[in-house]
Protein backbone atom coordinates (compact mmCIF):
# COMPACT_ATOMS: atom_id res chain seq x y z
CA UNK A 1 0.00 0.00 0.00
CA UNK A 2 1.37 3.43 -1.41
CA UNK A 3 1.22 6.10 1.60
CA UNK A 4 -0.18 8.65 -0.80
CA UNK A 5 -3.08 6.00 -1.24
CA UNK A 6 -3.74 6.11 2.27
CA UNK A 7 -3.62 9.91 2.67
CA UNK A 8 -6.62 9.77 -0.21
CA UNK A 9 -8.70 7.89 2.05
CA UNK A 10 -7.45 10.01 5.14
CA UNK A 11 -9.23 13.45 3.49
CA UNK A 12 -11.81 11.26 1.98
CA UNK A 13 -12.74 10.09 5.17
CA UNK A 14 -12.33 13.68 6.94
CA UNK A 15 -14.21 15.54 4.11
CA UNK A 16 -17.59 13.00 4.48
CA UNK A 17 -17.55 13.44 7.69
CA UNK A 18 -17.81 16.98 7.50
CA UNK A 19 -20.11 16.64 4.84
CA UNK A 20 -22.28 15.11 7.54
CA UNK A 21 -21.85 17.53 9.79
CA UNK A 22 -22.61 20.85 8.60
CA UNK A 23 -24.18 22.39 5.54
CA UNK A 24 -21.39 23.07 3.27
CA UNK A 25 -21.77 21.45 -0.21
CA UNK A 26 -19.77 18.43 -1.19
CA UNK A 27 -18.16 20.81 -4.36
CA UNK A 28 -17.39 23.75 -1.69
CA UNK A 29 -16.11 20.80 0.98
CA UNK A 30 -13.95 18.42 -1.99
CA UNK A 31 -12.77 22.22 -3.35
CA UNK A 32 -11.39 22.76 0.78
CA UNK A 33 -9.55 19.46 0.56
CA UNK A 34 -7.97 19.30 -2.96
CA UNK A 35 -6.68 23.04 -2.01
CA UNK A 36 -4.73 21.70 1.20
CA UNK A 37 -3.04 18.79 -0.34
CA UNK A 38 -1.04 20.99 -2.77
CA UNK A 39 1.48 18.67 -3.40
CA UNK A 40 -0.75 16.44 -5.40
CA UNK A 41 -0.35 15.27 -8.71
CA UNK A 42 -3.51 14.61 -11.38
CA UNK A 43 -3.67 10.74 -9.90
CA UNK A 44 -4.62 11.80 -6.04
CA UNK A 45 -6.84 14.74 -7.05
CA UNK A 46 -8.72 12.11 -8.95
CA UNK A 47 -8.80 9.17 -6.91
CA UNK A 48 -10.34 11.93 -3.84
CA UNK A 49 -12.91 13.38 -6.60
CA UNK A 50 -13.93 9.53 -7.26
CA UNK A 51 -13.91 8.81 -3.59
CA UNK A 52 -15.72 11.46 -2.05
CA UNK A 53 -18.40 12.60 -4.89
CA UNK A 54 -19.23 8.38 -5.73
CA UNK A 55 -19.46 7.63 -1.80
CA UNK A 56 -21.98 10.43 -2.30
CA UNK A 57 -24.06 9.44 -5.04
CA UNK A 58 -24.37 5.97 -4.25
CA UNK A 59 -25.07 6.48 0.08
CA UNK A 60 -28.66 5.12 -0.44
CA UNK A 61 -27.74 2.21 -2.38
CA UNK A 62 -24.89 1.35 0.02
CA UNK A 63 -26.58 2.07 3.52
CA UNK A 64 -29.04 -0.53 1.63
CA UNK A 65 -26.69 -2.74 1.08
CA UNK A 66 -25.01 -2.57 4.79
CA UNK A 67 -28.39 -2.85 6.01
CA UNK A 68 -28.34 -6.96 4.41
CA UNK A 69 -24.93 -7.81 6.01
CA UNK A 70 -24.10 -4.90 8.78
CA UNK A 71 -26.28 -7.39 11.53
CA UNK A 72 -26.86 -4.16 13.37
CA UNK A 73 -24.22 -1.50 14.20
CA UNK A 74 -22.03 -2.29 17.96
CA UNK A 75 -23.40 0.18 20.22
CA UNK A 76 -22.14 3.75 19.90
CA UNK A 77 -20.34 2.75 16.97
CA UNK A 78 -19.34 6.49 15.61
CA UNK A 79 -20.72 7.73 12.26
CA UNK A 80 -16.77 8.19 10.91
CA UNK A 81 -16.97 4.25 11.16
CA UNK A 82 -19.97 3.98 8.88
CA UNK A 83 -17.92 6.66 6.73
CA UNK A 84 -15.48 4.49 6.90
CA UNK A 85 -18.00 1.53 5.48
CA UNK A 86 -19.39 3.42 2.90
CA UNK A 87 -16.18 4.26 1.37
CA UNK A 88 -15.34 0.51 1.34
CA UNK A 89 -18.09 -0.60 -0.27
CA UNK A 90 -17.99 2.28 -2.95
CA UNK A 91 -15.05 0.97 -4.00
CA UNK A 92 -16.09 -2.39 -3.54
CA UNK A 93 -19.01 -2.02 -5.51
CA UNK A 94 -18.90 0.97 -7.90
CA UNK A 95 -15.42 2.18 -8.27
CA UNK A 96 -13.41 1.04 -11.43
CA UNK A 97 -10.03 0.32 -11.23
CA UNK A 98 -10.06 -0.94 -7.20
CA UNK A 99 -9.36 -4.84 -7.05
CA UNK A 100 -12.48 -6.60 -4.38
CA UNK A 101 -9.53 -7.54 -1.89
CA UNK A 102 -8.08 -4.07 -2.12
CA UNK A 103 -11.06 -2.78 -1.46
CA UNK A 104 -11.59 -4.72 1.58
CA UNK A 105 -8.14 -4.00 3.20
CA UNK A 106 -8.22 -0.60 2.14
CA UNK A 107 -11.13 -0.20 4.60
CA UNK A 108 -9.59 -2.57 7.55
CA UNK A 109 -6.84 -0.65 7.36
CA UNK A 110 -8.38 3.14 7.23
CA UNK A 111 -10.18 1.92 10.45
CA UNK A 112 -7.27 0.22 11.53
CA UNK A 113 -5.34 3.49 12.00
CA UNK A 114 -8.50 4.95 13.45
CA UNK A 115 -9.85 3.08 16.23
CA UNK A 116 -7.62 0.01 15.77
CA UNK A 117 -8.94 -3.53 17.67
CA UNK A 118 -12.74 -4.30 17.88
CA UNK A 119 -14.14 -1.87 15.37
CA UNK A 120 -11.25 -2.66 12.69
CA UNK A 121 -12.01 -6.49 13.04
CA UNK A 122 -16.31 -5.31 12.46
CA UNK A 123 -15.43 -3.39 9.58
CA UNK A 124 -13.29 -6.66 8.06
CA UNK A 125 -16.12 -8.76 9.08
CA UNK A 126 -18.91 -6.54 7.23
CA UNK A 127 -16.85 -6.07 4.18
CA UNK A 128 -15.66 -9.35 3.71
CA UNK A 129 -19.56 -10.58 4.26
CA UNK A 130 -20.76 -7.96 1.31
CA UNK A 131 -17.53 -9.56 -0.80
CA UNK A 132 -18.53 -12.86 -0.23
CA UNK A 133 -22.13 -12.88 0.09
CA UNK A 134 -22.64 -11.06 -3.57
CA UNK A 135 -23.87 -8.12 -1.80
CA UNK A 136 -22.98 -5.96 -4.47
CA UNK A 137 -25.19 -7.26 -6.89
CA UNK A 138 -28.04 -7.80 -4.83
CA UNK A 139 -30.77 -5.64 -5.88
CA UNK A 140 -34.51 -5.04 -3.91
CA UNK A 141 -37.46 -6.51 -5.27
CA UNK A 142 -39.28 -4.40 -7.37
CA UNK A 143 -42.62 -5.63 -6.40
CA UNK A 144 -42.14 -4.63 -2.87
CA UNK A 145 -42.62 -1.29 -3.81
CA UNK A 146 -41.97 -0.19 -7.09
CA UNK A 147 -41.12 3.69 -5.27
CA UNK A 148 -38.61 1.51 -2.51
CA UNK A 149 -36.93 -0.14 -5.38
CA UNK A 150 -35.83 2.74 -7.08
CA UNK A 151 -34.91 4.57 -4.46
CA UNK A 152 -32.61 1.99 -2.91
CA UNK A 153 -31.06 0.88 -6.28
CA UNK A 154 -30.69 3.95 -7.56
CA UNK A 155 -29.62 5.48 -4.21
CA UNK A 156 -32.38 8.51 -4.08
CA UNK A 157 -34.85 9.62 -1.34
CA UNK A 158 -38.09 8.50 -1.84
CA UNK A 159 -39.61 12.07 -2.11
CA UNK A 160 -37.43 12.57 -4.89
CA UNK A 161 -38.72 9.33 -6.53
CA UNK A 162 -42.05 9.77 -6.23
CA UNK A 163 -42.03 13.45 -7.84
CA UNK A 164 -40.56 11.68 -11.04
CA UNK A 165 -42.56 9.25 -10.84
CA UNK A 166 -45.61 11.28 -10.98
CA UNK A 167 -43.76 13.47 -13.51
CA UNK A 168 -42.16 10.73 -16.04
CA UNK A 169 -44.01 6.90 -15.09
CA UNK A 170 -42.01 4.15 -13.79
CA UNK A 171 -39.92 3.64 -17.43
CA UNK A 172 -38.96 7.47 -17.15
CA UNK A 173 -38.31 7.80 -13.46
CA UNK A 174 -35.98 4.85 -13.91
CA UNK A 175 -34.05 5.88 -17.01
CA UNK A 176 -34.11 9.68 -15.00
CA UNK A 177 -32.75 7.77 -11.95
CA UNK A 178 -29.89 6.06 -13.77
CA UNK A 179 -28.73 8.82 -15.82
CA UNK A 180 -28.26 10.96 -12.92
CA UNK A 181 -25.52 8.41 -11.18
CA UNK A 182 -23.35 8.76 -14.28
CA UNK A 183 -20.57 11.26 -14.01
CA UNK A 184 -21.85 14.30 -16.15
CA UNK A 185 -19.15 15.08 -18.76
CA UNK A 186 -17.57 18.54 -19.24
CA UNK A 187 -19.45 20.96 -21.00
CA UNK A 188 -17.28 23.78 -22.49
CA UNK A 189 -19.19 27.03 -24.00
CA UNK A 190 -16.79 28.92 -26.67
CA UNK A 191 -16.11 32.57 -26.04
CA UNK A 192 -17.16 33.57 -29.96
CA UNK A 193 -16.02 37.43 -28.87
CA UNK A 194 -12.55 36.29 -29.11
CA UNK A 195 -12.41 32.57 -30.96
CA UNK A 196 -14.72 30.16 -32.96
CA UNK A 197 -16.65 26.74 -31.73
CA UNK A 198 -13.70 25.06 -34.47
CA UNK A 199 -10.54 27.18 -33.68
CA UNK A 200 -10.93 26.57 -30.22
CA UNK A 201 -11.76 22.51 -30.65
CA UNK A 202 -8.81 22.53 -32.55
CA UNK A 203 -6.32 24.77 -29.71
CA UNK A 204 -7.75 22.46 -27.28
CA UNK A 205 -6.46 19.17 -29.16
CA UNK A 206 -3.68 18.48 -27.03
CA UNK A 207 -5.21 19.35 -23.47
CA UNK A 208 -8.30 16.78 -23.89
CA UNK A 209 -8.34 13.04 -24.71
CA UNK A 210 -11.81 13.33 -26.71
CA UNK A 211 -13.76 16.60 -28.33
CA UNK A 212 -17.00 16.95 -29.80
CA UNK A 213 -19.28 19.10 -30.36
CA UNK A 214 -22.62 19.38 -28.77
CA UNK A 215 -26.08 18.67 -30.13
CA UNK A 216 -27.98 21.57 -29.43
CA UNK A 217 -25.76 24.55 -28.38
CA UNK A 218 -23.76 25.82 -31.20
CA UNK A 219 -20.80 27.23 -29.22
CA UNK A 220 -20.83 24.50 -27.04
CA UNK A 221 -18.27 20.84 -26.93
CA UNK A 222 -18.11 18.13 -24.74
CA UNK A 223 -14.27 17.52 -23.63
CA UNK A 224 -13.32 14.39 -22.41
CA UNK A 225 -9.88 12.95 -20.32
CA UNK A 226 -8.47 16.40 -19.53
CA UNK A 227 -4.94 15.93 -19.50
CA UNK A 228 -4.35 18.73 -16.61
CA UNK A 229 -6.94 21.05 -14.60
CA UNK A 230 -9.09 23.11 -16.69
CA UNK A 231 -8.04 26.52 -15.06
CA UNK A 232 -4.55 25.78 -15.69
CA UNK A 233 -5.39 25.61 -19.39
CA UNK A 234 -4.13 29.14 -21.47
CA UNK A 235 -7.10 28.66 -23.30
CA UNK A 236 -9.53 29.28 -20.58
CA UNK A 237 -7.21 31.60 -18.50
CA UNK A 238 -7.28 33.50 -21.64
CA UNK A 239 -10.78 33.84 -21.21
CA UNK A 240 -11.76 31.07 -24.46
CA UNK A 241 -13.94 29.18 -23.15
CA UNK A 242 -16.86 29.18 -20.20
CA UNK A 243 -17.55 25.66 -18.35
CA UNK A 244 -21.07 25.42 -18.72
CA UNK A 245 -23.63 22.38 -19.25
CA UNK A 246 -25.37 22.33 -22.78
CA UNK A 247 -28.58 22.61 -21.26
CA UNK A 248 -27.74 26.67 -19.29
CA UNK A 249 -25.89 27.33 -22.73
CA UNK A 250 -29.44 27.01 -24.16
CA UNK A 251 -31.02 29.17 -21.83
CA UNK A 252 -29.27 32.26 -23.48
CA UNK A 253 -30.19 31.45 -26.84
CA UNK A 254 -34.34 31.02 -25.34
CA UNK A 255 -33.76 35.14 -24.32
CA UNK A 256 -33.60 35.62 -27.68
CA UNK A 257 -30.99 39.24 -26.90
CA UNK A 258 -29.78 41.50 -29.68
CA UNK A 259 -27.20 43.63 -29.66
CA UNK A 260 -27.61 46.72 -27.82
CA UNK A 261 -30.55 46.06 -25.64
CA UNK A 262 -31.21 46.99 -22.15
CA UNK A 263 -31.19 43.45 -20.18
CA UNK A 264 -31.34 42.66 -16.96
CA UNK A 265 -29.83 39.18 -15.44
CA UNK A 266 -31.80 39.07 -12.27
CA UNK A 267 -30.06 36.18 -10.31
CA UNK A 268 -26.91 36.22 -11.89
CA UNK A 269 -24.30 35.01 -10.20
CA UNK A 270 -21.55 33.47 -11.11
CA UNK A 271 -22.44 34.48 -14.49
CA UNK A 272 -22.29 31.97 -16.91
CA UNK A 273 -25.75 33.19 -18.96
CA UNK A 274 -24.60 36.71 -18.48
CA UNK A 275 -21.38 36.51 -20.06
CA UNK A 276 -23.30 34.13 -23.05
CA UNK A 277 -25.89 36.49 -23.34
CA UNK A 278 -23.25 39.27 -23.92
CA UNK A 279 -21.72 37.02 -26.62
CA UNK A 280 -24.66 36.78 -28.46
CA UNK A 281 -25.44 40.46 -27.89
CA UNK A 282 -21.84 41.42 -29.27
CA UNK A 283 -20.76 42.83 -26.34
CA UNK A 284 -22.87 46.07 -27.32
CA UNK A 285 -25.93 47.25 -24.90
CA UNK A 286 -26.00 46.95 -21.74
CA UNK A 287 -26.54 44.28 -19.39
CA UNK A 288 -27.34 45.17 -15.54
CA UNK A 289 -26.78 41.44 -13.46
CA UNK A 290 -28.04 41.27 -10.23
CA UNK A 291 -27.56 38.75 -7.15
CA UNK A 292 -27.70 39.49 -3.64
CA UNK A 293 -24.60 37.47 -2.92
CA UNK A 294 -21.76 39.82 -2.99
CA UNK A 295 -18.74 36.84 -3.28
CA UNK A 296 -20.69 35.59 -6.50
CA UNK A 297 -20.84 38.52 -8.01
CA UNK A 298 -17.45 39.27 -7.55
CA UNK A 299 -17.16 35.86 -9.15
CA UNK A 300 -18.93 36.79 -11.92
CA UNK A 301 -16.63 40.30 -12.63
CA UNK A 302 -13.44 37.89 -12.56
CA UNK A 303 -15.25 35.86 -15.57
CA UNK A 304 -16.34 39.13 -17.54
CA UNK A 305 -12.70 40.46 -17.13
CA UNK A 306 -11.28 37.06 -18.41
CA UNK A 307 -13.74 36.75 -21.24
CA UNK A 308 -13.29 40.82 -22.39
CA UNK A 309 -16.81 41.42 -21.84
CA UNK A 310 -17.68 45.15 -21.48
CA UNK A 311 -21.24 45.71 -20.98
CA UNK A 312 -21.85 44.11 -17.82
CA UNK A 313 -23.22 46.34 -14.79
CA UNK A 314 -22.70 43.82 -11.53
CA UNK A 315 -25.22 45.18 -8.72
CA UNK A 316 -25.37 43.32 -5.54
CA UNK A 317 -29.24 43.44 -4.26
CA UNK A 318 -32.49 41.69 -3.99
CA UNK A 319 -35.11 41.06 -6.98
CA UNK A 320 -37.93 41.33 -4.42
CA UNK A 321 -36.25 44.80 -2.97
CA UNK A 322 -34.72 46.10 -6.52
CA UNK A 323 -32.80 49.89 -6.36
CA UNK A 324 -35.30 52.43 -6.90
CA UNK A 325 -32.77 53.86 -9.71
CA UNK A 326 -33.85 50.91 -11.54
CA UNK A 327 -36.72 51.99 -13.49
CA UNK A 328 -39.61 49.92 -13.82
CA UNK A 329 -40.37 48.56 -17.41
CA UNK A 330 -36.91 49.73 -18.80
CA UNK A 331 -35.72 46.36 -19.85
CA UNK A 332 -35.75 44.89 -23.13
CA UNK A 333 -35.04 41.42 -21.97
CA UNK A 334 -34.99 40.30 -18.15
CA UNK A 335 -33.89 36.68 -17.48
CA UNK A 336 -34.71 35.16 -14.05
CA UNK A 337 -33.41 32.29 -12.70
CA UNK A 338 -34.41 32.11 -9.60
CA UNK A 339 -32.87 30.37 -6.44
CA UNK A 340 -34.55 26.60 -6.67
CA UNK A 341 -34.76 23.52 -5.79
CA UNK A 342 -31.55 22.22 -8.39
CA UNK A 343 -32.90 18.62 -8.39
CA UNK A 344 -31.93 18.56 -12.52
CA UNK A 345 -28.49 19.01 -11.52
CA UNK A 346 -27.87 15.98 -9.22
CA UNK A 347 -25.58 14.33 -11.82
CA UNK A 348 -23.06 17.22 -11.04
CA UNK A 349 -24.12 18.26 -7.34
CA UNK A 350 -25.60 14.02 -6.16
CA UNK A 351 -25.11 15.49 -2.62
CA UNK A 352 -28.24 17.94 -3.66
CA UNK A 353 -30.75 14.61 -3.13
CA UNK A 354 -29.44 14.68 0.33
CA UNK A 355 -29.63 17.98 1.27
CA UNK A 356 -32.93 18.76 -0.43
CA UNK A 357 -36.05 18.37 1.52
CA UNK A 358 -39.51 17.95 0.10
CA UNK A 359 -41.12 20.38 2.70
CA UNK A 360 -38.48 22.66 0.88
CA UNK A 361 -40.25 22.98 -2.51
CA UNK A 362 -43.50 24.93 -1.70
CA UNK A 363 -41.49 27.18 0.01
CA UNK A 364 -38.91 27.98 -3.10
CA UNK A 365 -42.29 27.97 -5.34
CA UNK A 366 -43.64 30.95 -3.18
CA UNK A 367 -40.25 33.16 -3.60
CA UNK A 368 -39.97 31.86 -7.36
CA UNK A 369 -44.57 33.16 -7.64
CA UNK A 370 -43.13 36.82 -5.72
CA UNK A 371 -39.83 36.67 -7.89
CA UNK A 372 -41.51 36.16 -11.39
CA UNK A 373 -44.18 38.96 -10.60
CA UNK A 374 -41.04 41.45 -9.74
CA UNK A 375 -39.40 40.49 -12.90
CA UNK A 376 -42.37 41.12 -14.97
CA UNK A 377 -42.55 44.83 -13.90
CA UNK A 378 -39.22 45.49 -14.95
CA UNK A 379 -40.40 44.04 -18.74
CA UNK A 380 -40.80 47.23 -21.37
CA UNK A 381 -44.26 46.46 -23.35
CA UNK A 382 -42.97 44.97 -26.29
CA UNK A 383 -40.20 43.33 -24.37
CA UNK A 384 -39.44 39.45 -23.08
CA UNK A 385 -39.28 37.58 -20.00
CA UNK A 386 -37.48 34.23 -19.83
CA UNK A 387 -38.22 31.99 -16.51
CA UNK A 388 -35.66 29.31 -16.01
CA UNK A 389 -35.01 26.56 -12.73
CA UNK A 390 -32.67 24.08 -12.95
CA UNK A 391 -35.30 21.05 -11.50
CA UNK A 392 -37.76 18.73 -12.97
CA UNK A 393 -40.94 19.33 -10.18
CA UNK A 394 -43.93 20.77 -11.27
CA UNK A 395 -44.74 23.35 -8.25
CA UNK A 396 -41.26 25.13 -9.45
CA UNK A 397 -42.01 24.87 -13.44
CA UNK A 398 -45.29 24.31 -15.16
CA UNK A 399 -47.42 25.60 -11.72
CA UNK A 400 -45.51 29.03 -11.47
CA UNK A 401 -45.93 29.81 -15.14
CA UNK A 402 -49.76 28.74 -14.95
CA UNK A 403 -50.38 31.32 -12.17
CA UNK A 404 -48.08 34.13 -13.86
CA UNK A 405 -49.76 33.65 -16.78
CA UNK A 406 -53.36 33.76 -15.17
CA UNK A 407 -52.14 37.28 -12.98
CA UNK A 408 -50.35 39.23 -15.59
CA UNK A 409 -52.51 39.04 -18.72
CA UNK A 410 -50.46 41.57 -20.92
CA UNK A 411 -47.91 38.66 -20.89
CA UNK A 412 -48.45 35.87 -23.45
CA UNK A 413 -46.33 32.49 -23.53
CA UNK A 414 -44.15 32.41 -26.83
CA UNK A 415 -44.49 28.80 -28.29
CA UNK A 416 -42.36 28.38 -31.10
CA UNK A 417 -38.56 26.93 -30.89
CA UNK A 418 -36.35 29.74 -31.41
CA UNK A 419 -33.66 27.07 -33.79
CA UNK A 420 -34.35 24.55 -36.21
CA UNK A 421 -34.36 21.31 -34.53
CA UNK A 422 -35.53 22.31 -30.89
CA UNK A 423 -38.95 20.78 -31.14
CA UNK A 424 -38.25 18.30 -29.45
CA UNK A 425 -36.86 20.22 -26.32
CA UNK A 426 -40.45 21.84 -26.31
CA UNK A 427 -43.82 20.54 -25.30
CA UNK A 428 -46.83 22.90 -25.29
CA UNK A 429 -44.70 26.01 -25.55
CA UNK A 430 -42.46 25.20 -22.68
CA UNK A 431 -38.97 24.25 -22.80
CA UNK A 432 -37.63 20.95 -20.99
CA UNK A 433 -34.54 19.07 -21.04
CA UNK A 434 -33.47 15.48 -19.25
CA UNK A 435 -30.13 13.66 -18.95
CA UNK A 436 -31.61 10.54 -20.04
CA UNK A 437 -33.77 12.19 -23.04
CA UNK A 438 -30.97 14.70 -24.36
CA UNK A 439 -27.87 14.32 -22.45
CA UNK A 440 -27.97 17.25 -20.80
CA UNK A 441 -29.11 18.65 -17.19
CA UNK A 442 -32.61 18.81 -16.43
CA UNK A 443 -34.15 22.54 -17.20
CA UNK A 444 -37.16 23.75 -17.28
CA UNK A 445 -37.90 27.36 -19.19
CA UNK A 446 -40.45 29.40 -20.05
CA UNK A 447 -40.40 32.52 -22.72
CA UNK A 448 -42.73 35.57 -22.23
CA UNK A 449 -43.39 38.45 -24.22
CA UNK A 450 -45.48 41.67 -22.52
CA UNK A 451 -48.09 43.07 -25.59
CA UNK A 452 -47.19 46.24 -26.37
CA UNK A 453 -50.39 48.40 -25.15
Amino acid sequence: MKKSDLSVRQVALHTLDRFDEGEDTASDLLHRALESQKGWGARERAQLTDLVMGTIRWRGRIDWILSGHALGFPRNLSPRVHNVLRMGVFQLCFSRGVPSFAAVSEAVNLARGIYRGRLAAYVNAVMRAVYNKGGCLRLPDPTGGFAEYLAAAYSFPQWVVRHRLALLGEGGAEELCSADNVVAPLNLRTNTLLTSRDELMANLKDEFQQIMPCAYAPEGFLAHGALRSVDRMPAFQNGLFYVQDEAAQLIAHLAGVLPGERVLDACAAPGGKTTHMAQLMGNTGRIVALDVNAARLAELGRNCKRMGIRIVEAAAGDLLALQKDRSPGSFDMVLLDPPCSSLGVIRRHPDIKWRRRADEIPALADVQRRMIRCAAGMVRPGGRLVYAVCTTTPEEGEDVVRDFLSARSDFSLQMEAPAAGWEKLFQGGIFRTFPHRHGMDAFFAARFRRSEA
